[in-house]
């Protein structure tokens, strides 16, 4: 399963997380909400409390018999 790089759903996506946070977004938040299921978060999340979905692309694992 390949999924292409839609950099202008990126970028709208990350618009309105910002407008949604009400401040810029750290790598690694810019990182998650690439990845997460698409449609699934409109709202905005409690950390520690709520959870996401993701759709990640790749898995990297310590162990090569993992």
């Amino acid at each position: 399963m390949q999924n292409r790089f839609d950099e202008a759903r990126a970028r709208k996506m990350f618009s309105e997380k910002r407008e949604l946070l009400g401040r810029g977004l750290s790598y690694s938040e810019k990182i998650l909400f690439l990845h997460e299921e698409f449609g699934t978060s409109r709202e905005r999340k409690a950390p520690g409390k709520d959870g996401i979905r993701l759709t990640p692309d790749r898995v990297a694992m310590q162990d090569a018999t993992a």
